[in-house]
């Protein structure tokens, strides 16, 4: 009988996977790249934490509750598109408030305009004062506005990740001005029950130190810690970042009575028209 043979078989075939569509792929990196940016995005809304903790709470139930129901509501019924709409908008501007309360914070320290925000920022994101409507009161030692005039505005303003104690002071106000506001400054501090005037001298001891510093930023660190007890940290801002080197020695000197409020105070120089407040 003739031999027969058999077809060869064909190899089975490779199971070649669908391309993944472009779109997908773009998700993929988004997805990607926000998961990535969650530890530094926490740390950015940490440097305001108040805000972001009274925010955050609104802000998810909007997320998560309101706006996927009202969407699906409006989906099938085409009903709630206002409700819709509401809650969108509000949910984006705590959103936006939430997130651009940090960069205030930190930064814009020679903007003259952003002086309110950045102080109503710092009262709520940072100290958590309560009521700081009025200078001078409630423990909020920064005046409510600016002068009409004014000259070599600094306001220096830290962040709210740090101890339970917290580095005193965390906001530091220095600028110019005429001597008429800088009267009506101080007849506000006089008048408050929670303010009181002090006045420092330097002792036979400090005087012979000032002899030793060679670096007349030091030494004039050195006078006005003794003179007025101002801390380190506004010191450096006042000759370093603010440039400041007047004459102080005879600055009116002005403290919170409440001795729990340690780090805060208030120096007017008429003669240089200085007003510097720390906080």
């Amino acid at each position: 009988m003739p031999q027969q043979y058999s077809m060869p078989q064909p190899p089975p075939a490779r199971y070649v996977q669908p391309p993944v569509p472009v779109r997908r792929k773009r998700m993929k990196s988004i997805n990607i790249g926000c998961a990535a940016s969650i530890p530094f995005l926490a740390i950015l809304l940490g440097t305001t934490l108040n805000i972001t903790l009274y925010a955050a709470i609104p802000v998810l139930i909007l997320g998560l509750v309101l706006i996927p129901v009202f969407f699906r509501v409006n989906e099938d019924t085409g009903s709630c598109r206002i409700p819709l709409l509401i809650s969108r908008v509000i949910g984006i501007g705590l959103l936006a408030v939430t997130l651009l309360a940090p960069p205030v914070c930190l930064g814009f320290s020679r903007t003259p305009l952003l002086y309110p925000v950045k102080r109503l920022v710092y009262a709520k994101g940072v100290k958590s004062y309560q009521n700081i409507g009025a200078f001078c009161e409630h423990r909020c030692l920064l005046p409510e506005k600016l002068p009409a005039v004014h000259e070599n505005y600094r306001f220096y303003t830290d962040q709210a990740l740090h101890g339970p104690d917290g580095p005193y002071p965390d906001a530091c106000l220095v600028f110019h001005t005429d001597t008429e506001t800088l009267k009506q400054y101080a007849a506000k501090l006089e008048a408050s029950r929670e303010i009181e005037r002090q006045r420092y001298e330097l002792t036979e001891d400090d005087l012979n130190s000032l002899d030793y510093f060679t670096d007349e930023t030091e030494r004039l660190a050195f006078k006005y810690k003794r003179l007025f007890n101002i801390p380190e940290k506004i010191t450096r801002n006042m000759l370093r970042n603010s440039a400041v080197t007047d004459d102080l020695s005879d600055a009116d000197y002005y403290v919170p009575v409440d001795k729990t409020n340690l780090g805060s105070g208030v120096l007017i120089n008429y003669e240089t028209g200085l007003f510097l407040a720390w906080d």
